[in-house]
């Protein structure tokens, strides 16, 4: 059996929104950061760079719609994907949980008596961001509501609505997303690590990220959950909203801007609503969604009191559908 080892680069491999590519290694830092590659040959082995942290990573490998998972803890694994018959593949290596040190994938062997790597797989014809917190994230999504607390297991991002959204409208898509995070505080009320901040990061440590690199057609903000919870003043809330939108703006001159909130408390929806409405007065191209409230439905919580798998795939549809409406059905 042959093999060709490569390591990885924009310009053989498709990053995923924002994922970056140092010195022959993808960073894996959001969730749903990764890369595609278009292959000849049967199976893959990923290799790593040295991974530190308690908590470990979950993959998930995905080779023309068939799924694989994979565990990195330490970063000295090889992650191995085979019994596929020899041929053309497109596959798709994405991070599905989160954590705050990157995961860094060094190099990509592909096996096979004509294993080589082939052209890069080409972009949508639309680009969607998604600005969230554990909702986005997908905590909870495969767990049951008896479980109470985190479990990283039972978080997959590809099972949460953004990234269901994204494919239903065949669509590239960046997701920045931290769980407990707010615009104003996280959900204890603490002022830290706050929407505003992370956002301008390459990485969940930091880093200055190129927003030349990933241009959305749509950007969609889930965000207020854990300001209701922490209690952020109305006030505070309002100000720094307003100012997050005005920075979006500046990013993303021709996005459509798209609040969807509601999924997990009603507190804040009319606060959000009224920012919305405010800004789009001078702007005209940002809308709100109300998304309905989860609970009271059945079989619609997942873990830690969080949405499950269903009713991620619900919301899924009807984001699609918002976004799909906006732009006429042409998508």
């Amino acid at each position: 059996m042959g093999m060709t080892e490569y390591t990885v680069n924009d310009s053989d491999f498709k990053l995923l929104g924002r994922t970056a590519a140092v010195d022959g290694s993808a960073v894996l830092s959001w969730t749903n950061s990764g890369f595609d590659f278009k292959y000849c040959g049967g199976g893959f082995v990923l290799f790593f760079e040295e991974y530190a942290l308690q908590s470990p990573v979950y993959l998930k490998l995905i080779v023309d719609g068939k799924e694989q998972k994979a565990v990195v803890s330490t970063g000295k694994e090889a992650v191995v994907y085979e019994d596929i018959r020899e041929g053309v593949h497109i596959a798709r290596v994405i991070r599905i949980t989160e954590g705050e040190v990157p995961l860094r994938v060094c190099r990509v062997r592909i096996t096979g008596k004509k294993a080589q790597l082939l052209e890069r797989p080409a972009d949508k014809k639309i680009k969607l961001e998604f600005i969230g917190d554990s909702l986005t994230c997908g905590y909870g999504v495969l767990g049951e509501p008896s479980t109470t607390g985190f479990e990283l297991y039972e978080e997959d991002g590809t099972r949460a609505y953004a990234y269901r959204a994204a494919e239903l409208l065949g669509a590239d898509a960046s997701f920045v997303c931290v769980s407990g995070k707010g615009m104003v505080c996280d959900c204890t009320g603490a002022r830290v690590y706050t929407v505003p901040e992370w956002y301008e990061y390459e990485t969940r440590l930091g880093g200055k990220w190129d927003f030349s690199r990933f241009v959305p057609d749509v950007v969609v903000i889930n965000i207020g959950t854990n300001d209701a919870w922490g209690q952020a003043p109305v006030e505070d809330f309002r100000r720094i909203s307003f100012e997050f939108l005005s920075r979006l703006r500046g990013r993303y001159p021709n996005a459509y801007i798209l609040w969807a909130f509601g999924f997990m408390g009603t507190a804040l929806v009319p606060v959000v609503r009224d920012i919305v409405r405010n800004f789009n007065r001078t702007d005209g191209n940002t809308g709100f969604y109300n998304i309905p409230p989860v609970f009271g439905k059945r079989g619609a919580i997942g873990g830690g009191g969080h949405p499950s798998a269903s009713a991620n795939e619900r919301l899924a549809r009807s984001i699609a559908r918002v976004i799909s409406a906006r732009f006429d059905g042409k998508l």
